[in-house]
């Protein structure tokens, strides 16, 4: 069965961004994050769990990001939705037939 996005289900817009670097006048490369893509996605919770670390209590939401198909999404990237930012753990290409994805994303709260 073939995953369908349907645009009534993509309501919110998430911005896909990559890790650039630049060199300064001085030779110095800095790294930051710049825009690959704003497109609309449905947005799933799948998951939440606390842990300990480091004296401190930590959080980690995973969250589904169903789109239509885009070339060039890896898991380098990272998601910014709603102020919150995701790294991309897996990508998805339903049935390899470049129609529909699925960007699965994690998100890390102190």
């Amino acid at each position: 069965m073939v995953m369908i996005v349907r645009s009534g289900q993509m309501r919110r817009k998430i911005r896909i961004e990559e890790l650039t670097e630049t060199r300064t006048s001085s030779g110095a490369i800095t790294e930051s994050w710049s825009t690959y893509k704003t497109v609309r996605a449905e947005v799933l919770p799948v998951s939440g769990r606390e842990y300990f670390s480091a004296q401190t209590v930590n959080a980690q939401n995973t969250v589904k990001f169903n789109t239509r198909y885009m070339i060039g999404i890896t898991t380098k990237m990272r998601i910014i939705y709603d102020g919150r930012t995701f790294d991309i753990q897996t990508v998805i290409n339903h049935k390899e037939r470049n129609h529909a994805m699925t960007l699965m994303g994690v998100e890390y709260v102190q």
